[in-house]
């Protein structure tokens, strides 16, 4: 197993097996783990290698990875709380982030359905992906593709561990300082990005940024790109807020760009490299979250009238969040009992 100690693999094996034998218990089990870790494609790697492994089928897998969808949207909700002692802004920044997070549970909720019922979405995975690995390219150019973690991520993460784990030797804070760490860095950079985009906003170039909002496909192609090149969702998503606050781009505007934030981050280069690292089986699993967005999209954007469920509801949570007493102290407590609370009392009953 890739996080098991010698000897206890069995054991880990197991333990893992029944946290994910039951699929509502590994999708609220995604949940948790990707709001806390703050990263859907870290979840959905770690998640490839625990099928490599053995410790986990696809079938089981693919409701982790729906819950990893879910969960990275705390992200989003992260940085509306950065206006909170500005009311008026705050107003317009919750149905943002409440979007973000009613599409992706609505749709997990369908797949969910879809999947457990008939294993549709697995079983167009594996096909898929067995098709693929035949293909002559596959093994050629991907046999010794690089690991993303390893080139870019690890060289910067190994000294700052060695670090903390020189301040707390032989005990676990040393792991929830990094943790608290990253958590900051992870905030700060989105300060500096939402700052950034409200700069942008004075000047002249507020009209481009309109006109790349103005049609549905463009809006869904930017989002698929920044979060492509950006390698998360949450950050691309994040970076729309400015713009819907400063009210150079609608709701109705922001929701195809959202829609394709959630595609980009599955097809990034650190994701292409999780998941041809593990060949078929890595292929599988990757091709499920692939599937997931996708389809979210055709089924959302698609179907005439549909699309505008997600719109309605949205509108009517932030409705209720920003006409409460202390919208602030709402918005909170709802991120809490969906991300945290809720999952972990699912997990505990099933």
């Amino acid at each position: 197993m890739a996080f098991a100690v010698d000897g206890k693999e069995n054991l880990a094996r197991d333990y893992i097996g029944r946290m994910t034998g039951n699929p509502l218990s590994g999708l609220c089990l995604g949940v948790v783990a990707t709001a806390l870790v703050q990263s859907s494609s870290g979840v959905v790697a770690l998640t490839i290698a625990t099928v490599a492994a053995g410790g986990m089928t696809v079938a089981q897998a693919v409701p982790l990875v729906m819950g990893a969808n879910i969960g990275t949207g705390v992200t989003c909700v992260l940085v509306t709380l950065g206006y909170a002692v500005r009311r008026r802004e705050f107003a317009k920044a919750v149905p943002v982030a409440l979007l973000n997070d009613v599409v992706k549970t609505l749709s997990v909720a369908v797949f969910f359905t879809i999947e457990v019922s008939t294993h549709a979405l697995s079983s167009l995975a594996v096909y898929a992906s067995e098709i693929v690995s035949r293909l002559p390219v596959f093994g050629f150019v991907f046999s010794g593709f690089p690991d993303m973690l390893d080139v870019v991520i690890m060289p910067v993460l190994k000294p700052v561990g060695g670090f903390f784990g020189w301040v707390f030797p032989g005990s676990a804070y040393g792991a929830l300082g990094l943790g608290v760490f990253s958590f900051v860095v992870l905030i700060l950079g989105l300060e500096l990005m939402g700052a950034a985009a409200e700069n942008v906003l004075k000047g002249n170039a507020s009209k481009y940024v309109h006109n790349a909002f103005r049609t549905r496909k463009r809006g869904l192609m930017l989002g698929t790109s920044f979060a492509c090149i950006l390698q998360s969702s949450s950050v691309a998503t994040s970076l729309s807020i400015p713009f819907v606050v400063s009210e150079r781009i609608s709701l109705r505007e922001v929701y195809p760009y959202i829609m394709g934030c959630n595609i980009g981050t599955t097809i990034d280069p650190g994701q292409i490299a999780s998941y041809v690292k593990f060949g078929v089986v890595g292929l599988s699993v990757g091709l499920v979250h692939v599937l997931i967005n996708v389809f979210s999209v055709v089924f959302w954007l698609g179907i005439p009238r549909v699309g505008e469920i997600p719109l309605a509801v949205a509108e009517r949570i932030s409705g209720v969040i920003i006409g409460s007493r202390n919208s602030v102290l709402s918005l909170i407590i709802l991120t809490a009992l969906m991300f945290f609370i809720f999952p972990l009392v699912v997990i505990y009953i099933t």
